[in-house]
């Protein structure tokens, strides 16, 4: 059978020969002119929501041809057509990135015809769980907690790339045949940017027994997913809808009195901070529900009585630590939260106090270039300011006001961290600014740039103190000594040149055993060992230099990463070394010893940029504009 996919058809059931139907539309989605170019033919409906419909379909393009889905969006009438189908075509886009995911469907096409637009899926053979809730019993405890622990991932995956899901259902969660895996399906609620049908905001969106009362508002969040995914879990405990479970004369859930089969007080509490009404009182992220389910009932409950005390008392909380989030133990390999950016996070740069931190990504579209500025207590967005030539190398000078970047056009911006206003500009080299640094004092800054040339400025005129030629037809890192006594430049051979920070005469230069030279230096705290990110051979490598006045005392390379290693810090207290690499991992080490400490794993794309704050985290930015903070030792 062949289903017509126009909404106003009246007899839209075709058998599978027919080409046209009786109300004129194109049977074969994707037709064109030239013979075969069709891609897909819709088989029957399997559901309609607020935003269109979906379909079971087969593609014909592959000789198998294939089961996928046809999701069909309702035209948005608030908007012209070629601008919703440019929006249509960067928001698809932007979708399609989920689709690396396992437990979310690929997206595999995306078209308009006929004035509609359409997003095709793959197929996943299963049954849903509002299915499997029809022929079982209700879930027990150790099933609920083992779905949490199957999708919350996969929910901090979307949030992770700034998507809300928004129809979070157990209609909407398969049970895949193939592996048992649960997959989340059904993204064509799901927010990203206003504008279409596709992605629309202000709009009520979702199955209303699991929707958050903020969603019937209007105004999603990622914590309303928080919500529909507690409010699936508490269904499929007891076999009742949602509707049936909240106490509107108490104002409150008693899903509780409703168990068919009994739960620990630690998953109870769990959920019932999933379903809080008040955003404020609702888990924010995904990443702490899954700490609070992997902590002992003690744990939870202290986290729990912590978290309200917070909202209770209405004080300011500390920034950023394990501690001060109220939360326990954070996992080895967790993230305490992750910030969503476009393009690559090619340079990360952290407040003083450890409440800002600022991004720089670069992208191929222009309009992409951005410096983001994030108030890390909040995880919001305070400041971006857009480049047409994206910032290489970002710094903060030591008082927290001045933001300085160093651009591929060979400019120097500086702007106030407080109020985003640009102070300034200047021109700084005749290539690009390949990297900067502020020395400790605040008042001198160091360049290099792609023409071979460090220069030194004053911080407060403006002007060139001096320039050192380092004759090199590049310059991709630089650092200064905290006690302001020298500084480090490297190249893409295998050295690194050592540079009197107060005469800008050479010292020495350091060799060792890169292939791909250094593309990044760090300096301990006191001066003593100087740590370089390189590729030697194979394998992402790491070189040090042990000094003792000023002397060279020793010098190691080792193999730590199975890519370049393009990133590197030292931690405040001279204790760890952190390493990002393009093995798309973060390592941290112990400086002294070379001990591998923690292997944080968690980005999907090369790492290019790690940085410390205090001794209490560490933040780390990848090739698809995700930044992840990780709770130190």
């Amino acid at each position: 059978m062949s289903y017509c996919l126009n909404p106003r058809c009246t007899s839209p059931q075709n058998a599978d020969d027919t080409e046209v139907c009786q109300c004129g539309a194109k049977l074969q989605l994707g037709a064109s002119e030239a013979p075969g170019a069709a891609r897909y033919r819709a088989l029957r409906p399997l559901g309609q929501g607020g935003f269109g419909r979906t379909f079971l379909a087969v593609g014909l393009a592959k000789p198998d041809k294939p089961l996928c889905v046809i999701k069909q969006f309702f035209p948005n009438v608030g908007i012209d057509r070629p601008k919703a189908s440019e929006l249509f075509r960067e928001e698809a886009e932007r979708l399609s990135q989920l689709s690396a995911h396992p437990q979310i469907p690929n997206l595999l096409d995306y078209l308009e015809q006929d004035g509609q637009q359409y997003l095709i899926q793959e197929f996943i053979e299963g049954q849903n769980l509002e299915q499997e809730l029809r022929t079982q019993s209700a879930l027990s405890e150790s099933q609920i907690r083992q779905l949490l622990l199957d999708l919350l991932p996969v929910v901090q995956f979307m949030h992770d790339r700034q998507v809300i899901h928004r129809d979070i259902k157990p209609a909407n969660i398969i049970r895949r045949a193939s592996d048992q895996k649960l997959v989340l399906v059904d993204l064509g609620a799901a927010k990203y940017a206003t504008g279409t049908a596709l992605l629309r905001t202000g709009t009520t969106i979702g199955s209303a027994e699991y929707t958050a009362p903020e969603q019937v508002r209007g105004r999603a969040v990622f914590a309303s997913d928080i919500y529909s995914l507690g409010a699936t879990c508490v269904h499929l405990l007891t076999q009742m809808s949602p509707f049936d479970l909240f106490d509107t004369s108490d104002d409150r859930w008693v899903w509780r009195d409703y168990l068919i089969h009994p739960v620990s007080d630690s998953l109870a509490q769990v959920l019932d901070r999933m379903l809080q009404n008040a955003t404020s009182r609702r888990y924010q992220f995904a990443d702490q529900v899954l700490t609070d389910l992997r902590q002992p009932e003690l744990a939870i409950a202290t986290s729990t009585r912590k978290q309200e005390a917070y909202f209770l008392s209405g004080t300011a909380r500390p920034l950023l630590t394990r501690h001060s989030l109220g939360l326990p133990r954070i996992a080895e390999d967790q993230s305490i939260c992750t910030l969503s950016a476009v393009g690559e996070v090619v340079s990360i740069a952290l407040s003083p106090d450890g409440k800002m931190l600022v991004s720089s990504s670069a992208s191929r579209k222009a309009h992409d270039n951005a410096v983001n500025v994030w108030n890390l207590q909040t995880r919001e967005m305070i400041h971006q300011f857009q480049q047409t030539a994206w910032m290489n190398a970002i710094a903060i000078r030591p008082d927290g006001r001045v933001l300085v970047g160093g651009g591929t056009n060979g400019t120097l911006n500086f702007w106030s961290l407080q109020t985003g206003e640009l102070m300034g500009s200047i021109h700084a080299h005749a290539g690009q600014v390949s990297s900067l640094a502020i020395c400790s004092a605040g008042d001198t800054l160091v360049t290099s740039g792609t023409d071979g040339m460090i220069n030194l400025w004053n911080l407060t005129t403006g002007r060139l103190i001096r320039n050192l030629n380092a004759q090199s037809k590049r310059i991709p890192a630089i650092a200064i000594s905290p006690d302001r006594q020298f500084l480090a430049s490297s190249n893409y051979g295998a050295t690194i040149s050592l540079w009197e920070f107060g005469t800008g005469r050479k010292l020495q230069t350091l060799r060792g055993e890169a292939t791909h030279g250094y593309s990044s230096i760090a300096i301990s705290p006191n001066g003593r060992i100087i740590a370089c990110g390189s590729s030697a051979s194979k394998n992402g490598a790491i070189q040090t230099w042990d000094f003792v006045d000023r002397h060279l005392t020793g010098s190691a390379s080792f193999d730590v990463h199975v890519g370049l290693v393009q990133a590197v810090a030292v931690s405040p207290d001279g204790k760890l070394l952190a390493s990002g690499s393009r093995d798309m991992t973060v390592k941290l080490w112990n400086l002294h010893t070379g001990a591998l400490v923690r292997h944080f794993q968690g980005h999907l794309s090369p790492i290019f940029s790690v940085a410390f704050s205090s001794n209490e985290f560490l933040v780390s930015g990848d090739g698809e504009g995700v930044i992840k903070v990780w709770a130190l030792p």
